[in-house]
């Protein structure tokens, strides 16, 4: 039996707060037959979602409780879950759209469809966009009104509306302007715009853009490997054997991981290629062993470390490390566009002499110490001036810390009662010298 969620984090997490937990009616049967019971699927609920990816049929939002209480658990679906339809009346396009839209999202979800890398509106994707006619402009450059009237004209403005993507004709700061900016703000689209732009792309442009032959030549250039080795120890140096080994994210900005049979392996930002579809911004992460060996193949040969650094196009540092046996850090060389090496950073590790841990305090005993240290102190004082000191005198000469007092006052109670015995001694001495 499925049970009720526990908590508000077990269902997609949305930009904005939704209208409610969607569901499809055919799923509901479906699920029932096979398994008895039915349950909510993710893919129902992806911000933008409409129409069930299965069964082609527009979805319902269920009645729950927990979008009427905010401390209400979700309950599990069942079959007597109340349901009802939501979305306007719509054109037959408009639907087409709504269901390819939810397989795209679905086919997101599960993995099988990560995120484009060709065209996908940085450099190559301008260079595409400025070929295609009548989308290209003077200079190179794109003719955003003509982009987004195509892009309009398209989609139809009953669909922008119902994904809650409307486009102001020729205002600059609407949306679909800002989806071909830096490759640095990317990760801040939401899933829907870019899921929308991928279908325009996909469906509208790409085909149209395999008749000019300007365009193809970009499109033939599309980014989705093999990629160019660029080790130059190895024998397939320029070759394209590299392939994507997996991702990660550095400061927010999506990484890439490119490896080779040889070794060689380097990251690199996730949308930024060349005309070439290469990536740029390169960093290495392993030169491999065949580089190790060539290194050391060309040191008995007589080279230098300087020739052997300067014909690998690596710093000699790292060669000199090779030779050594160590194997050099990634993070210290990197590569421009055109494969150039250079040194970022030193390979060199400097060892540090072991952290000496202090052992921990034992307040108990301390506060002993202190306590009879103030006592002391107090009778030494009132011995020298015969008459009591001052609390403030004695905890000075006693070399306590006002820290010690305020933030550590529980820890050292004997420490704070033999300053009161001060502090009051020196009252009563006070109030009889004035009588």
């Amino acid at each position: 039996m499925l049970k009720p969620a526990v908590g508000r984090g077990t269902v997609v997490h949305y930009p904005k707060r939704p209208i409610g937990i969607k569901l499809c009616p055919d799923c509901v049967k479906a699920d029932t037959l096979r398994y008895g019971e039915p349950y909510w699927h993710r893919s129902h609920n992806v911000d933008g979602v409409h129409y069930c990816w299965i069964h082609g049929v527009e979805l319902h939002v269920a009645e729950t409780e927990y979008y009427k209480d905010n401390y209400k658990p979700l309950e599990a679906l069942k079959t007597s879950t109340i349901s009802e339809a939501y979305l306007p009346g719509h054109s037959e396009a408009t639907r087409q759209h709504l269901t390819e839209f939810a397989r795209r999202a679905h086919a997101y979800l599960d993995g099988s469809v990560r995120k484009k890398l060709a065209y996908n509106f940085e450099t190559l994707g301008r260079e595409f966009f400025s070929r295609i006619y009548p989308f290209g402009a003077v200079g190179k450059r794109i003719d955003m009104a003509s982009l987004e009237r195509a892009f309009v004209h398209y989609f139809g403005e009953q669909f922008l509306e119902i994904m809650d993507l409307p486009i102001e004709l020729g205002k600059k700061g609407n949306w679909f302007r800002t989806m071909f900016v830096d490759p640095v703000q990317l990760h801040r689209r939401e899933t829907r715009k870019h899921i929308v732009m991928s279908m325009f792309i996909d469906d509208f442009l790409v085909p149209r853009g395999r008749l000019i032959p300007k365009a193809k030549r970009v499109l033939d250039k599309s980014p989705m490997g093999p990629w160019i080795c660029r080790n130059p120890a190895a024998r397939h140096f320029g070759a394209a054997t590299l392939q994507i080994a997996g991702s990660f994210r550095s400061r927010g900005v999506p990484m890439t991981i490119f490896a080779c049979e040889c070794g060689f392996e380097f990251s690199a930002h996730e949308n930024s290629w060349n005309s070439d579809g290469q990536p740029v911004r390169v960093r290495i992460r392993s030169l491999g062993n065949e580089f190790a060996e060539k290194c050391k193949d060309l040191r008995n040969m007589g080279w230098p470390k300087a020739r052997i650094a300067q014909s690998l196009g690596v710093d000699v540092r790292v060669v000199s490390q090779i030779l050594q046996g160590g194997q050099p850090y990634g993070a210290g060389v990197k590569q421009t566009a055109d494969g150039s090496g250079r040194h970022a950073q030193s390979t060199q590790v400097s060892k540090k002499p072991p952290t000496v841990r202090r052992p921990r305090v034992n307040h108990q005993e301390r506060d002993k110490l202190y306590a009879d240290k103030v006592r002391g102190v107090a009778a030494a004082l009132k011995n020298k001036t015969k008459i009591p000191a001052p609390k403030s005198r004695v905890q000075k000469d006693a070399g306590i810390s006002h820290y010690l007092l305020q933030d550590l006052r529980t820890q050292y109670p004997l420490t704070v009662q033999a300053l009161n015995d001060v502090a009051v001694e020196f009252g009563a001495a006070k109030l009889r010298s004035a009588a």
